[in-house]
């Protein structure tokens, strides 16, 4: 069986352990011996896994992770003083829906996704190479990565100060682990192997939980870094701006439809 070197760190890999794959393909997996990350041998298989037409298929968590996403992201953006005015990309929005969201609670957050039009955010739409990005948001797709090393490396490329991402890291939970689904996933990260990517590119790596960060060094202060990464003040934050939104839940809401309509309305009551 042909060992490739790792797709994330470029180290040998070792052969792990094989699974079936939509029913018909025994996938071999490959674990590095340097970064310790676990990736599927090349996986000649997506095209036939996304071909399975539309909806959300296994992903049942979808719309709750994007509501959940977006209380944390506005308790983060407040703490590193991301205000309303400076773009943030949503990359991979898939529905847009957490681009609406953010929306919602006043973000400049525009959607871009290469192989879909999101669906809640067709009218604010954006491009990885469009303009500088203050922030760039990525939920659930670096496990989809299939060249993990290049695709990060181009949000680096972009001088970004911060990447907000989800995927869960690759702790040894061994063959049957739920997260690895067989068909789409197909990188799993370690920690060192994030960290070690980020530090080559001058960011350090977080893990917050249901939330990863790459922030750029220069940006983040140590008052930063407490603030992030304290759980407890992170929930408290999140649930005092979200009260505070509920006060004028469609403020945003109403500029964007100005925005659309190309004309004022008149106020909520």
């Amino acid at each position: 069986m042909k060992k490739e070197p790792c797709r994330l760190c470029g180290e040998p890999t070792e052969f792990y352990a094989k699974k079936l794959t939509l029913g018909k393909h025994q996938v071999a997996y490959f674990q590095c011996s340097g970064c310790g990350s676990l990736q599927t041998e090349k996986p000649y298989w997506l095209s036939e896994s996304y071909a399975a037409g539309p909806g959300i298929g296994n992903d049942v968590g979808a719309g709750q992770r994007c509501m959940l996403l977006s209380l944390k992201l506005s308790a983060y953006f407040h703490i590193l003083s991301i205000d309303h005015e400076q773009p943030i990309l949503d990359y991979g929005a898939g529905s847009g829906l957490l681009t609406r969201l953010m929306r919602d609670r006043g973000y400049n957050v525009l959607a871009y996704d290469k192989y879909v039009t999101p669906y809640f955010a067709d009218k604010f739409l954006g491009a990885p190479d469009s303009r500088p990005w203050k922030a760039i948001l990525t939920t659930e797709v670096f496990e989809h990565m299939e060249q993990p090393a290049v695709e990060i490396r181009g949000f680096f490329a972009s001088n970004v100060d911060y990447i907000f991402f989800t995927t869960e890291l690759w702790e040894g939970q061994g063959i049957d682990w739920w997260y690895i689904d067989g068909s789409q996933h197909i990188f799993f990260y370690t920690h060192k192997g994030l960290e070690k990517i980020a530090q080559e590119h001058g960011y350090a790596f977080y893990n917050l939980g249901n939330l990863k960060l790459f922030a750029k060094q220069a940006k983040i202060s140590p008052e930063d870094i407490h603030g992030i990464t304290n759980t407890q003040h992170i929930d408290q934050l999140a649930a005092s701006l979200l009260a505070e939104h509920l006060k004028h839940p469609f403020k945003w809401v109403n500029k964007d439809f100005e925005i659309v309509r190309g004309q004022p309305i008149s106020a909520s009551p």
